[in-house]
């Protein structure tokens, strides 16, 4: 382990000072030895801005560092779990500035003392070894690493009021600023912390101030303060007043708004420790309402509502016409521990009739939203957006959710409104089940037969019976679906009417001369029936 191989190195300068008989004399030397370490000439650590996941985020710019660590002894007195008081006994580092093995991330070693230690007694890794409480041979690592960096003893950090934290070093006082919630996971085998990813926007060569992208925070699995550049140079096009259009790493890998022109991944790496993460910054313009005119892709009006056989028995059903058959996709939002979605918030589709992903199947995402994060309703209205901010997903449910024009009624009731692309738009829900085919990519269909009557027996068209639809199942049954594969059933021009009153009657209907059936032929496109319940 690289944490430990240093300890051989102490042991040997501890052993020569034995040998010469410079064993240190507490008694003799009254506390504090040997005064104040000379300050290593960082004056202050400035608060920058970024992103994380369509928030804002102030971090501390701690400069440049290595995954490598040094270490920090922790205090603690015989048969307690907490350490000593760190204003009364001062962590003691084993590197500051300047020294080779230097790392603002401390790998924390617990040291135990007696019950009746006397605080800020140990000064130096060399007296804890001289005591016998610490075996440089076996020391006692914990998990994690502080990221604590050398600065002056007057220090600033910004955007704090907080004071340097003083620390043993050899037998003199120096000062860290500790970021307490930023501790970091050691790799027990390499013994480095890990690294995580930020991106940096450039534009014209010139780094973009407050667009760092990060892609971990504080409690996120695999965080780190230390991480890997990745300059990600943009057109002219990429504003540089107001919200960044790419707050994520997903806007940046998926090249949303087009302002890629190259991504270089570097080997820099950077001390970011975060302090905060805020609210919600993503906000789509309101580009107005979907061109809904054309009554072939938005159904107005009255809905119609027809009737069919089943067993015997009439069911209505409403007529959304032609439908494609495909599985289109819905967001809704909620916010994280809520089983109801964010109040004022409509559903955000990724397609309306015209594009070659719709269809009235909608396979429904619920998005977990961060409550604290000050998420304002109907703030984003567009999908690509929403993927910014990598919420938790998961599938529940399809919807069959027809798209229609505004004026459209069912039952007298008006749409409801969801978003697509920035452009709002209406669709009728129907509570039924959907079932996907196969894949997922589309939906199953229910075969369903219509009836033309022949005119003549010469007649190879027929004339439309309406209320003459035969279905095989209704809402609840296995094979039940909305979305209708049809099929035309010709008869002959005797056929009285609703002599068929079944799916079944249809299917054993012999033909002429003993029986009605003409012909049956396929009609192309699927067609969306959904039922009364």
């Amino acid at each position: 382990m690289k944490s430990c191989s240093r300890w051989a190195a102490v042991l040997a300068v501890f052993t020569s000072w034995m040998l010469a008989g410079c064993e240190v004399d507490k008694a003799a030397q009254p506390w504090p030895h040997a005064g104040k370490l000379p300050d290593p000439g960082v004056s202050t650590i400035p608060l920058a801005n970024g992103y994380y996941k369509g928030r804002a985020v102030q971090y501390w710019d701690a400069g440049a560092a290595t995954p490598a660590v040094s270490n920090v002894c922790v205090l603690y007195r015989k048969g307690s779990n907490t350490p000593i008081p760190f204003d009364q006994q001062y962590p003691i580092v084993d590197a500051v500035v300047g020294d080779a093995a230097y790392s603002p991330f401390r790998h924390v070693i617990k040291v135990t003392v007696p019950a009746s230690y006397v605080a800020n007694t140990m000064t130096s890794i060399a007296d804890l070894v001289n005591a016998l409480y610490l075996d440089p041979a076996l020391p006692v690592f914990t998990y994690t690493a502080w990221d604590a960096p050398s600065v002056d003893e007057n220090a600033t950090l910004d955007g704090s009021s907080e004071a340097p934290m003083p620390v043993w070093y050899d037998g003199r006082i120096a000062f860290v600023f500790r970021f307490a919630d930023n501790d970091v996971l050691v790799n027990r085998n390499t013994g480095e912390v890990a690294v995580s990813e930020i991106i940096e926007i450039s534009r014209s060569g010139e780094q973009l101030a407050g667009n760092t992208i990060f892609s971990v925070r504080k409690g996120d699995q695999g965080y780190s303060p230390l991480r890997r550049e990745t300059i990600v140079s943009v057109t002219e096009a990429y504003p540089v007043s107001g919200p960044a259009p790419w707050q994520s790493l997903t806007a940046a890998e998926l090249n949303i708004g087009a302002f890629l022109v190259e991504r270089t991944e570097t080997e820099t790496l950077v001390n970011h420790p975060i302090k905060s993460v805020g609210t919600y910054t993503l906000v789509d313009e309101d580009r107005g309402h979907v061109d809904d005119s054309d009554p072939a892709l938005y159904p107005a009006g009255d809905i119609p509502e027809r009737l069919a056989w089943y067993n015997g028995t009439r069911r209505s059903y409403f007529d959304l016409g032609t439908d494609s058959g495909v599985a289109s996709e819905v967001w809704v939002l909620y916010r994280t521990g809520l089983d109801t979605p964010i109040e004022g918030q409509s559903p955000i589709a990724n397609s309306v009739p015209g594009d070659t992903t719709y269809g009235a199947a909608r396979r429904v995402h619920r998005v977990y939203l961060d409550p604290s994060a000050g998420y304002t309703p109907n703030s984003i209205k567009s999908y690509v957006t929403l993927l910014q901010l990598g919420a938790t997903e998961e599938v529940r449910q399809v919807w069959n959710a027809p798209a229609v024009h505004r004026d459209a009624r069912v039952d007298g009731q008006s749409p409801r409104t969801g978003w697509a692309r920035g452009q709002s738009f209406d669709f009728f829900l129907f509570e039924e089940d959907v079932n996907l085919a196969e894949g997922g990519f589309g939906v199953t269909f229910m075969p369903t037969f219509e009836i033309y009557r022949q005119r003549d027996s010469a007649d190879q068209e027929g004339e439309w019976q309406d209320y003459n639809s035969l279905v095989p199942s209704v809402p609840g049954g296995d094979s039940y679906s909305a979305f209708r594969d049809m099929s035309r059933i010709l008869v002959a021009p005797a056929y009285p009417d609703t002599a068929w009153r079944s799916f079944f009657d249809a299917t054993t209907d012999p033909g002429i001369p003993t029986g009605y059936k003409v012909s049956t032929f396929p009609v192309s496109g699927i067609q969306n029936r959904p039922m009364r319940q």
